[in-house]
């Protein structure tokens, strides 16, 4: 049973890794050619473990990290917050901000979700998109 459940898992993480690349390299073939993906060797040192962290883009003229992302759930929320602050440690005159494809569940008085709010309410987190129109128009 525990090596079934672990296929279907795989399954599952292998199709949002899919999406999440679909998603970005459509953002990243509209926006401005300002904006440079990261490679895998442009990665920086957690502030207290091991972890290696690589975000998504990075607008080098206007100071601008920018991680995007398909969806946040609270796996991914808490990736994000601690993303933002080991970037805001070693580029602290840089922006970081976060560009959300699409809210699963989103509040039926404003649209948005406690996930949302979270991360707007994160002082290393300088702004939130949502929707490739608002992200495209940002960049």
């Amino acid at each position: 049973m525990g090596s079934k459940f672990s296929i279907i898992e795989s399954e599952v993480q292998k199709a949002r890794k899919t999406n999440g690349t679909k998603f970005e390299k459509m953002i990243m073939s509209k926006a401005s050619n300002d904006w440079i993906v990261l490679k895998s060797e442009d990665v920086i040192r957690d502030l207290t473990t091991t972890k290696m962290w690589n975000c998504d883009v990075v607008n080098h003229k206007q100071k601008i990290f920018l991680e995007l992302t398909t969806s946040v759930k609270d796996g991914k929320e808490s990736k994000i917050i601690n993303e933002s602050k080991t970037y805001k440690h070693h580029y602290p005159e840089y922006k970081f901000v976060v560009g959300i494809e699409k809210i699963h569940n989103p509040r039926k008085r404003d649209n948005l979700d406690a996930h949302i709010d979270h991360l707007k309410q994160t002082p290393t987190i300088d702004s939130v998109l949502i929707g490739k129109d608002e992200i495209l128009k940002f960049m």
